[in-house]
């Protein structure tokens, strides 16, 4: 018994030495083998009464593991069996990218606000220093005021 990517089944028919192939449907077909064989590739192979099935996703393809005969036998799937549901690699790096731009716009914004609502909250008795200007002071143009009117943004 093997599962393909599809959901398809794959049944080892011993008895009639055939590899069934169980659709989602629910339509069975023979995938290889059986006594009447005759035609393609697939249906001319003849297996013993004693096999087995693995299903191999990376190859889309059936291992038939035939003890009687002593033979390992590999049977290639249709492409419309196998799924190959891979986005392309432009979709990932633009999306990647923009979440990358997104965080670090998130994360900036977050720290201006941290740092409004500290301001907000924090006590004027730290600040114990004020230097305030009396009116007959004069100051170099040269210095700065210790402590900026207004807090800048960055």
């Amino acid at each position: 018994l093997a599962i393909d990517d599809s959901g398809n089944i794959y049944v080892a028919d011993t008895k009639n030495m055939a590899i069934r192939k169980i659709s989602d449907d629910g339509i069975s077909t023979i995938a290889a083998g059986g006594r009447w064989s005759g035609g393609s590739k697939e249906e001319s192979m003849r297996f013993s009464d004693d096999f087995d099935l693995i299903y191999v996703s990376s190859s889309c393809s059936l291992l038939v593991i035939d003890r009687g005969n002593q033979m390992i036998r590999e049977i290639q799937l249709h492409d419309h069996d196998c799924s190959h549901h891979e986005p392309p690699a432009d979709t990932d790096l633009h999306l990647g990218t923009a979440l990358l731009v997104a965080a670090g716009f998130f994360g900036y914004m977050l720290a201006l606000l941290v740092r409004r609502v500290r301001s907000l909250f924090s006590s004027s008795r730290h600040d114990n220093k004020r230097y305030v200007a009396k009116p007959n002071m004069t100051v170099a143009p040269y210095q700065r005021y210790p402590r900026p009117v207004r807090q800048p943004l960055i």
